[in-house]
């Protein structure tokens, strides 16, 4: 029998999240053959990623993970109503977390990449709410 191997990681499919301040990306990854025993780990930095979930149909584990924007700002002056700004435009947003998959016969670490959707920054440099 062949050992299954993890064959492909696919371009990510990103969206607005379920707020206006985070947003999605999946990732496809494709192996030759189907993995068993399947574990995912998710690393953001020094810490285990808390918004990522996968599940696994057929030879295609899909990567689920929910970022946020990474430079919203709170503020407030004397005369105006708090709020949040958006610091840094999309092409300062990109996110990325380091994926571990073990399975029966095999083991492979590799990071994801993925922009915000480019539809939160259309016609705007900021986002601000009161």
């Amino acid at each position: 029998m062949d050992a299954v191997v993890l064959f492909e990681v696919k371009p990510p499919r990103v969206r607005v999240g379920s707020d206006r301040y985070t947003w999605q990306a999946d990732f496809d990854v494709v192996f030759q053959g189907v993995p068993v025993d399947l574990q995912v780990e998710f690393v953001q930095g020094l810490h285990r990623f808390k918004d990522a979930d996968w599940e696994q149909t057929g030879n295609i584990v899909t990567l689920h993970f929910e970022f946020n924007l990474s430079s919203i700002k709170d503020w407030t002056g004397p005369t105006e109503s708090s709020g949040r700004k958006l610091v840094f435009p999309r092409e300062h947003q990109k996110q990325s977390a380091e994926v571990t998959i073990t399975w029966a016969d095999g083991r492979k670490t590799f990071t994801v990449e993925a922009f915000p959707p480019s539809s939160m920054f259309v016609g705007r440099t900021d986002i601000i709410s009161n």
